[in-house]
Formats: structure tokens, sequence, C-alpha cells
């Protein structure tokens, strides 16, 4: 059910990492988006997720002001956006969506 996309990009540009889905209309109620990033060392944390009707993010002081979701993902693009590009950012994103019980993966 998970897809798999790797990008490599140079620091200080922009990156949007892909998030897409199609769980028919979205309940407002029901829908849930968490993007999760996992650093080299395995640890995983939370970086930015859609719950009941509010955004909430676990932004670092180096990532404020420059992620966060790139379109309107209750429409269907839940890519997240991150401008300008650091080195601190690398890592594996992954990106979890659900709606009334049914779930998506993609991992970038």
């Amino acid at each position: 059910l998970g897809t798999h996309t790797e990008i490599k990009k140079v620091a200080e540009e922009k990156v949007t990492l892909p998030c897409h889905h199609q769980l028919g209309l979205p309940e407002k109620d029901t829908l849930d988006i968490e993007w999760l990033l996992t650093d080299r060392e395995g640890n995983q944390k939370v970086v930015i997720t859609y719950s009941s009707h509010h955004v909430y993010n676990n932004l670092t002081e180096e990532q404020r002001g420059r992620v966060a979701f790139a379109s309107n993902f209750l429409a269907g693009d839940a890519s997240l956006q991150i401008e300008p590009l650091k080195p601190s950012d690398e890592g594996r994103y992954t990106c979890e969506v659900k709606n009334s019980g049914r779930y998506v993966w993609s991992h970038v």
C-alpha cells in the first residue's frame, strides 16, 4: 500500500516531499495526516500533523518558518514543503494519512 520515493536536493533549495491521498471525500472529523522524520541514528519524531480540524507541528527552532504543508491537504495533497533546505533536514520522511479507518503511507 505504501510508496517509496528518493529525493536528493542541494541545501538552500526549496523541496516538496510528495504525499497524495485519494481516500474519498474527507470527513473532517476522521481525517488525520502525519509527517514523521527518521534521522540517521534511527530516531523518529513527528514533524507536522493535521487532526481534529487543527494543524499541529513539532518543529525545532531551526525548522520553524521553513517547514509546512505545501498545498491543500484537505483536498488530497498532503505534500510537505521545506524552504530553504538545510543539511539538518536530512532523513527519511513518512507521510501517513488516515480517513474513516483507511490508511495510506508514503516514504520519502
